[in-house]
């Protein structure tokens, strides 16, 4: 290696690899996260809780028809014309999945999909780059769909952040690969890849099966491990630690409530925001909530009454509510601050409010 005349050559000498050598030579550590592929904090897998380790808003769901559904953090289901179907959390929390069941004795032939929009802003890594995608999936024992065939589709656009709603089809300048999968009743890893064009912006996916017949119980399919990354070939799934998964998925979601309680009326006071009345008799309760981290964009903030009694979405003192004044007074990514309307309350009480504040794409 010594009489090697440059640095090249003792590369080679040694055994490194041409992608070693790349790596090497990157003149900075930006260039070289995007040789890798990453992005700061979420690595090489550009998706949020792909583990599905994170599931704010409950555990359960039974979407209605058309219904556009948000369940575990940042995937999206919906069948158009019928619903039919749940969506639910299965394993522990050692490994946690996605269930699509359909309900036994549905007889529609409706699609079953579900989405998953990675932020315009974080797409920059695999942008005119072959991509790869990889999950495990397994199914159920009356899974219905031909050849048990699960639809996988890599989509992109040329706008910015249009949404979960309009892919994929309805994104500006829309190019979407697709491929099936044949599934079995055992837990297996698949992978698909796809080349992005060099003016994509947003990058989508969406996992799709036609249902047949009448429903039997066990008319299923379940999803984990789900990984988008550069390159031509799947690496192992990226494991990120817990609080890191969850910050990643406040900046779309966030709430007042513990993590594992699902935002409703009268969910108790664990997180509860409080408000009391300036003034010694009577005024106006006023009460800040900062976000747990800067939200993608200014959120459309719901309020909860804590008390299992009462006016849904309005303040509370645990003896009565309060009039149905409440509302968000300020509003940006940062945070938002909550009065009553201009109402006086008591000024002897405090008053307790829940808020949950939805950025989603």
């Amino acid at each position: 290696v010594v009489d090697q005349r440059c640095a090249g050559a003792a590369l080679t000498t040694l055994g490194v690899s041409a992608f070693a050598k790349t790596l090497i030579d990157d003149a900075d550590a930006a260039t070289a996260r995007s040789t890798l592929g990453l992005l700061p904090y979420l690595g090489r897998n550009v998706l949020i809780n792909g583990s599905f380790a994170v599931w704010q808003r409950g555990t359960s769901f039974t979407p209605g028809a058309n219904a556009q559904a948000f369940t575990a953090d940042r995937w999206f289901c919906n069948r158009n014309a019928v619903a039919n179907y749940t969506v639910s959390r299965q394993g522990t929390s050692e490994q946690y999945s996605i269930r699509l069941q359909r309900n036994s004795g549905d007889t529609s032939a409706e699609h079953i999909r579900m989405r998953h929009v990675v932020e315009s802003a974080n797409c920059t890594p695999l942008i005119g780059k072959t991509v790869t995608l990889s999950f495990d999936a397994r199914v159920g024992a009356n899974f219905s769909p031909a050849s048990n065939t699960l639809t996988v589709t890599i989509g992109t656009g040329t706008a910015v952040d249009e949404g979960s709603l309009t892919f994929a089809t309805g994104w500006t300048g829309a190019v979407n690969a697709s491929t099936d999968k044949t599934l079995t009743t055992a837990w297996a890893r698949y992978s698909v890849q796809a080349t992005l064009d060099a003016t994509a912006r947003e990058v989508g996916l969406l996992f799709s099966f036609i249902p047949t017949g009448t429903a039997g119980a066990d008319d299923w399919l379940e999803l984990r491990n789900i990984q988008l990354e550069a390159g031509d070939q799947a690496t192992d799934f990226l494991h990120r630690p817990l609080g890191t998964e969850v910050a990643l998925c406040q900046r779309y979601f966030a709430k007042t409530f513990p993590l594992a309680t699902a935002p409703a009326e009268g969910a108790g006071l664990n997180g509860v925001l409080k408000g009391k009345a300036a003034a010694a008799s009577n005024g106006e309760p006023f009460v800040s909530w900062r976000y747990p981290v800067e939200m993608r964009a200014t959120p459309t903030v719901m309020l909860y009454n804590p008390r299992g009694a009462g006016t849904d979405g309005q303040r509370d003192d645990f003896a009565a509510a309060s009039s149905a004044n409440a509302r968000v007074n300020t509003n940006a990514p940062g945070g938002c601050t909550l009065d009553n309307g201009g109402t006086q309350l008591a000024g002897t009480s405090h008053f307790f409010i829940h808020a949950a504040a939805d950025a989603e794409l």
